[in-house]
């Protein structure tokens, strides 16, 4: 599930620099993709014959008391991810670059995205997924940091493309650990949990970090987000791990 999420995500901003924002055509091509994107699926599922374990709301919440590291993983990763994608962009052409710049911006975070879950897929099996996972916390976050002190271009991009990869492969460790250490309806939960967690980051990101650009300039957005992810690090180092249900 994560590669195949992380591979369509950088097709969607090269509409811009290939078709450019003059005309509606890349508005039209996008939405016709998400209706037959829509209409495959609910052909799909129309021949599905696997039910999920039920779960009731009250699992959804103990999931949360039972795996508060989990849920902290897959926070820290919609903050990252939503900022990296939405508030990124607008640093970008706040700070000179282009339009053009800013949407490939998007597609350079994506596309190493889509490439490295092999490689983590292999760092969770052979070392200890906790580690591997504050190791992508570290990164992500030196990553942000620096990214106000770069001048080249493809420097920044490189970065980027670092932020892409160690942001998204929080989420594929919460993934493998929740698989790891839940079964039954505590494993839907965990799932309805996840995609919970990920509303509130991504809605906290976008806001808090735009809002701090407007009060303290465009620097502090990636500035604010390496700290938090520093935070989120910490946290990691020094918190219990879920318990197996």
């Amino acid at each position: 599930m994560a590669p195949a999420f992380a591979a369509a995500l950088p097709a969607g901003p090269l509409v811009i620099p290939l078709m450019g924002t003059e005309s509606g055509f890349g508005f039209a091509l996008t939405a016709v993709y998400v209706a037959l994107v829509a209409f495959a699926t609910a052909l799909l599922t129309l021949s599905t014959r696997t039910t999920p374990e039920a779960s009731s709301t009250r699992d959804v919440f103990v999931f949360f008391r039972k795996a508060p590291l989990l849920i902290a993983m897959v926070l820290a990763f919609g903050f990252a991810d939503i900022v990296a994608i939405s508030v990124m962009p607008v640093y970008f052409v706040k700070t000179g670059h282009s339009q053009a710049f800013a949407a490939l911006s998007v597609t350079v975070l994506a596309l190493p995205t889509a490439l490295a879950q092999p490689f983590i897929g292999v760092l969770l099996d052979r070392l200890p997924r906790r580690r591997v996972a504050i190791a992508m916390g570290g990164i992500g976050a030196i990553a942000f940091l620096i990214i106000p002190f770069l001048t080249s271009p493809i420097a920044i991009l490189v970065d980027f493309a670092l932020i892409g990869a160690a942001s998204f492969s929080l989420y594929t460790c919460a993934l493998t650990m929740l698989g790891e250490q839940y079964r039954g309806g505590m494993l839907v939960a965990g799932s309805a949990a996840f995609a919970l967690a990920y509303a509130v980051g991504s809605g906290m990101g976008s806001g808090a970090t735009g809002s701090i650009m407007d009060l303290f300039g465009a620097a502090a957005a990636p500035i604010s987000v390496g700290l938090i992810l520093v935070v989120f690090t910490l946290f990691m180092s020094f918190t219990k791990g879920p318990k197996a249900a």
